[in-house]
């Protein structure tokens, strides 16, 4: 069995103190990632073992070996970050995070297809001492 992944990403981020007190920071981030098995052969047993409810095809090696999409991922995805801080006293800051982020997913595989996206905002109170 041959197993073969290669995964490249990019970062790119960028920091800017605009006043004394307002910050404003920034990143994107960038992965694509393949991977496949290739001439899949597990030996097989008599004494499979089933899974809970009876069920084998999961699990017995005679239902995966010489597939093509076992393990197989082929997938791009992409972030974006943005950060702002504004310090209320020396000791005191204010901090928002936007956060999103985008998969494509061209191979499904254990969970289907994961491709989608998603995004958060997140507003925090932060204290030095």
């Amino acid at each position: 069995m041959d197993y073969e992944t290669e995964a490249h990403t990019l970062y790119l981020n960028a920091n800017a103190q605009l006043t004394g007190k307002l910050s404003l920071s920034g990143g994107f981030y960038y992965t694509t990632a393949t991977a496949e098995i290739d001439e899949l052969y597990f030996a097989t047993n008599e004494n499979t073992i089933v899974a809970p409810g009876g069920r084998t095809d999961d699990y017995d090696v005679r239902y995966i070996n010489g597939s093509e999409a076992y393990s197989k991922i082929d997938y791009d995805s992409w972030e974006v970050e943005l950060r702002a801080g504004y310090d209320v006293t020396e000791s005191l800051g204010l901090n928002l995070v936007y956060w999103y982020a985008d998969v494509d997913d061209d191979a499904e595989y254990v969970y289907g297809d994961l491709s989608g996206s998603t995004y958060s905002v997140t507003g925090y109170v932060s204290y030095r001492f």
